[in-house]
């Protein structure tokens, strides 16, 4: 028996333009329908392969086994009207907080989904990549990342951010707003208005949602991707460099001037939709002063090699401190950058006269330097940290290692510099790891030094070995 949240019934807890009688069957929307045997087919599909290895007592073995009766029922009490959510049970995790739907819910969901995804399609914002993609344009992380590293030379100030708890902070009524503007069928924004306000049982304690969209659910991706539909828009108008995954987003800017009024519109945008931006995560500065990005680490250098430090990062303030042959000065913005004349024309030459440079190089004098973010480093070593702890083998050890260079090279094309941000040597071969002729410091250099050449030379199980026999080394109790 399916469980009814407090409230009543969708229909009356959905407050739309005219009240309806309660039990009253909704009108349908006459275009293409989310409950076609096809969609559910692909929904069953997609369920099947994400709860294959769940526990036997699960309920998705029970679907699967009636799955031709529980079918048909399914998608008449769609075309009826009559489906309803039942309670979804919180799941806590060492690292994170989930929530798991029943699968004849999950299902549903990801029918909407699937459908949903075709209606909005039109209407969402191209730079957006958390989302799938077509054939002709992929999305995806790998692609953000392509996408801002091939665009990176022509800027010189980004502007790095994302919402604190983004997926709790969502409030339900602005979504529902937006989602009435492009939805058209009655029930069906009645169903996502069920899906937001759920019953969550926790330990035995039932209580309704009243704000945020629910983790681990296949339509809380699109519902995030609408949600910030408002931040899109408004970057689009700046003309801008402007790239999101989730709600994390990347604007490139030329000018100081330009990021400045960009920021101001993020800001804006996010207090009419109450969200925050992450305090820990926001970064504003110098593209050659480098950022974090999907796990990666972007900095512009000079095409000689050189880092092209800038004369000082961006401060976004009324006024900026200015070092002026060894002398700090705080000098206003609007002074420092557009008065002209003699006083203009005497700082400039005090900063020639220290060696400082006046001006950025252009675009084809820059390159970008690409690099796993210091965080993904310290979270592999924190995860052969334990593997080592908990007594894993070689093997295991090495199929870790394998997985984790394989996400880190792929779909980059080329264009990862190093892991640690430095050059090593290039010629480990796997003969001569086999032959003994490198300690394990050598190998375990080259792996973090030239990481393709590590990937595609040796055998993920010698590099785990050495990878052990440093722990060895490290975790070795001091003789008495």
């Amino acid at each position: 028996m399916n469980y009814h949240p407090p409230g009543g019934l969708l229909a009356d807890s959905y407050q739309d333009d005219a009240p309806l009688e309660k039990n009253k069957k909704l009108p349908h929307y006459n275009g293409m329908s989310y409950y076609t045997e096809a969609i559910i087919d692909q929904a069953y599909d997609w369920l099947c392969r994400r709860r294959k290895d769940y526990h036997f007592n699960n309920d998705v073995w029970h679907l699967r086994f009636h799955w031709k009766s529980e079918r048909q029922k399914l998608i008449q009490e769609l075309k009826d009207g009559t489906f309803r959510f039942d309670c979804v049970e919180k799941i806590y995790t060492p690292n994170r907080t989930t929530f798991l739907w029943p699968s004849r819910d999950a299902l549903v969901l990801k029918a909407v989904a699937i459908y949903l995804e075709k209606e909005l399609r039109p209407i969402l914002s191209d730079q957006i990549f958390h989302l799938a993609g077509t054939k002709e344009n992929k999305k995806g992380s790998k692609a953000a990342v392509r996408e801002v590293f091939d665009a990176l030379p022509e800027y010189n100030f980004v502007f790095r951010t994302d919402v604190k708890s983004y997926y709790a902070s969502i409030d339900h009524d602005l979504l529902l707003q937006q989602i009435k503007k492009y939805v058209k069928d009655p029930f069906l924004c009645r169903l996502i208005n069920d899906f937001l306000r759920h019953t969550v049982c926790d330990g035995g304690y039932y209580h309704s949602v009243q704000k945020g969209i629910s983790l681990g659910c296949p339509l809380s991706p699109l519902l995030g991707a609408l949600f910030l539909k408002p931040l899109d828009d408004a970057m689009e108008k700046t003309g801008l460099f402007y790239i999101r995954f989730m709600d994390d987003w990347v604007v490139l800017s030329p000018t100081r001037w330009k990021l400045r009024r960009a920021i101001a519109t993020v800001n804006q945008t996010l207090c009419d939709l109450k969200l925050r931006k992450h305090p820990d995560k926001t970064s504003i500065g110098r593209t050659d002063a480098g950022f974090d990005f999907l796990g990666y680490h972007f900095q512009t250098v000079a095409a000689n090699g050189t880092a092209d430090v800038a004369t000082r990062r961006i401060v976004l303030n009324i006024q900026e401190t200015q070092v002026v042959c060894g002398h700090a000065e705080v000098v206003p913005i609007a002074q420092a950058h557009h008065t002209a004349g003699p006083a203009q024309e005497a700082l400039q030459g005090n900063k020639a006269a220290c060696g400082v440079r006046t001006d950025m190089p252009a675009a084809a004098d820059r390159i970008v330097k690409l690099q796993p973010a210091r965080k993904t480093v310290n979270n592999f070593f924190e995860k052969l940290s334990r593997l080592y702890e908990q007594g894993a083998d070689v093997d295991r050890i090495g199929d870790y290692v394998g997985r984790w260079w394989k996400w880190l090279l792929s779909g980059l094309n080329n264009k990862l510099t190093s892991v640690l941000g430095r050059t090593g040597r290039t010629d480990v071969t796997t003969e001569q790891v086999e032959k003994g002729g490198l300690s394990p410091n050598s190998i375990l250099h080259n792996m973090f030094f030239c990481p393709r050449k590590t990937y595609y030379s040796h055998d993920m199980r010698v590099v785990s070995s050495y990878i052990m026999f440093y722990f060895n080394r490290l975790m070795r109790p001091d003789p008495i």
